[in-house]
């Protein structure tokens, strides 16, 4: 339809009422940085593809700026059209380059009321199609509103509603609407803004349907409902976001190309799979790719039984889950280590001081709180990295590393407060708050927290080392075991199992299991040899089996560890809370040879 005529005389200007597209170019920096003379021979070949696809569509290129081009069209349905045109020719212009070598297009396009200046256009019109061109998708088209309601017919079905946005300085929220390669709905743009969301690169997971190899078709329903439960179990993790099943399930299991999928849907690691029954019985296999890399970095398989469907998928969802999660943190933490320091955003300093806690020392701790702190200086309601922050002060309390044991506890108390009190929902703020209520005893609002941040996420594994902790210290010795047994279960690849570590080695002193004890104290060594309070349990252990040079060469440890450490001072940082078991550890360490 075309639009109609609004030209108005404004001396030697004119108004009038056009269809605006903006197009620009991907990363352009990136890609001339990397390799300038091709970058500028594919960018000049996309530019005579782009005026050959308007002139086609009674379009009129007004002008290139740099990397960008700003065009208008008499109607709606031919800027589409050519817009389409250019995308389509601009992917096959990459099929046979490496993705770092890609060039890409954003297009936004919008009707509005324009200024006419010579062979210019100004105005409200095109600085709206401007902002929606910086929100599209790569190899995407965002349109206003105003501009689809010109449309009808069969090209409406290839949009699809992206809801309301909030565009940089204009002053209304507007509905858009979003065109991709294979006409495939997806969640709303992940680029934005705001400040907030421009310094986190937290990445997108997309979870495909399953394929179905059984000859049964009716077992159709039992894969959906698999990849369903999958995708609910994965969105409760903070390590990523999940991409919404109505785009991600939208693409056919039996011709999925996961690097282009991932372009698509702007998803860093996709989960493809099959399921496969025979009689009773089914087996699920999976894998992990990173598709900004076309890199499979995990696959597995699975096996159940089909007596109780629901029992089923709730089994393979959380098997999947507690495989796909350590594998994402692993290969986060390793892509970060390729970034420049002066590149990095939020998200990958916060998974900077991740790796960095693990280490265990006091220069690594330090280290991982100067990374969070320049975090919450980038985004002061980061919920995760509050939580974090929280842990490397409550293991700098533990292990005396501040210059202030009581300033350390009353950061690590701020931080968990602030933690849950940006985000309520986040389990990694509860966790934080249980490892604070451990420290100070107050083993039954530990106990509660831990639970809550459970209950929020599953999987969260570290939150199981936490409610262990406060069942050991209070003598509840199986009940504890149960626990890290379980989250041994969920993630038996878990990157740092040390918390929960620690909790079985008390568990099993509690219960008078020396040799569980000692066995479990010499694993966590080989993990942090730096903890201080392991080598206390190892050497207590040794005694009562009679270990005598082991007993001591504990001590012996401990002792380098925290110069001058006594007796005395250890009777007052135990939390075990039975008596008895206060009695039997300050014996062992006694028989070990730790001075009074």
């Amino acid at each position: 339809m075309p639009l109609p005529s609004l030209d108005t005389p404004t001396t030697n200007k004119l108004r009038k009422l056009v269809a605006v597209m903006c197009a620009d170019v991907v990363g352009y920096s990136r890609l001339m940085q990397r390799d300038e003379e091709a970058t500028h021979s594919r960018v000049k070949k996309m530019g005579a593809n782009i005026v050959q696809c308007i002139e086609e569509n009674n379009g009129r290129l007004v002008k290139t700026m740099g990397d960008g081009f700003l065009l208008e069209f008499e109607s709606v349905f031919s800027a589409l059209s050519s817009g389409i045109s250019i995308q389509k020719q601009v992917i096959e212009q990459n099929v046979n380059l490496a993705v770092d070598d890609q060039v890409m297009l954003r297009i936004g396009l919008h009707v509005g009321d324009v200024i006419v200046d010579g062979n210019d256009i100004f105005g409200d019109g095109v600085i709206v199609a401007s902002r929606l061109e910086g929100l599209a998708a790569p190899s995407g088209i965002l349109m206003s509103q105003s501009a689809y309601g010109y449309l009808n017919g069969p090209v409406t079905k290839q949009l699809v509603s992206m809801g309301r946005v909030e565009l940089k300085n204009i002053d209304r929220p507007m509905e858009v609407w979003q065109w991709l390669p294979g006409n495939h709905e997806i969640t709303p743009p992940h680029q934005s803004v705001t400040n907030k969301q421009q310094q986190s690169s937290k990445p997108y997971l997309a979870v495909l349907k399953f394929l179905n190899l059984s000859s049964n078709g009716e077992q159709e329903f039992l894969v959906s409902g698999i990849c369903d439960d999958l995708q609910s179990s994965l969105s409760k993790s903070r390590l990523f976001n999940v991409v919404a099943r109505s785009s991600s399930f939208s693409f056919d299991p039996n011709v999925i190309d996961p690097q282009q999928v991932g372009r698509v849907l702007n998803a860093r690691y996709i989960v493809q799979g099959s399921v496969r029954t025979a009689g009773p019985r089914i087996r699920v296999s999976a894998n992990l790719v990173d598709a900004s890399v076309a890199t499979e970095i995990w696959s597995d398989k699975f096996d159940g039984e089909l007596e109780d469907v629901f029992d089923l998928q709730d089994q393979m969802a959380a098997a999947l889950t507690s495989a796909i999660i350590p594998e994402i943190t692993r290969a986060e933490i390793a892509r970060t280590k390729k970034v420049r320091v002066g590149d990095l955003s939020a998200w990958d300093h916060y998974l900077q001081s991740v790796q960095l806690l693990q280490k265990m020392t006091k220069n690594t701790n330090r280290e991982a709180i100067s990374h969070l702190r320049t975090v919450l200086n980038l985004d002061a309601e980061y919920s995760s990295a509050w939580a974090m922050l929280c842990r490397c002060h409550i293991t700098a309390v533990y292990q005396l590393w501040g210059k202030s044991a009581e300033d350390e506890l009353q950061l690590a108390v701020e931080a968990s407060r602030r933690a849950v009190e940006c985000d309520p929902d986040n389990p990694l703020g509860y966790d934080a708050k249980a490892a604070v209520h451990v420290y100070l005893r107050e083993f039954p609002e530990a106990i509660l927290s831990a639970q809550t941040a459970i209950k929020l996420d599953p999987s969260l594994t570290s939150a199981y080392g936490s409610l262990a902790s406060a069942l050991a210290f209070t003598g509840k010795s199986k009940e504890a075991l149960d626990v890290c047994f379980a989250a041994d279960h969920i993630s038996p690849r878990d990157p740092d199992r040390s918390q929960r570590q620690m909790a079985i080695i008390i568990a099993n002193f509690v219960g008078e299991n020396y040799v569980a004890a000692k066995q479990e104290c010499q694993r966590y060594i080989l993990i942090k040899p730096n903890w201080f309070g392991v080598y206390t349990f190892l050497a207590a252990s040794c005694a009562f089996l009679g270990d005598v040079e082991e007993a001591k060469l504990a001590i012996s440890r401990l002792l380098e560890i925290l110069p001058g450490y006594t007796l005395e001072k250890h009777t007052d940082r135990m939390w075990i809370q039975q008596e008895n078991d206060r009695q039997r550890l300050l014996e062992g360490l006694k028989m070990a040879g730790l001075p009074e």
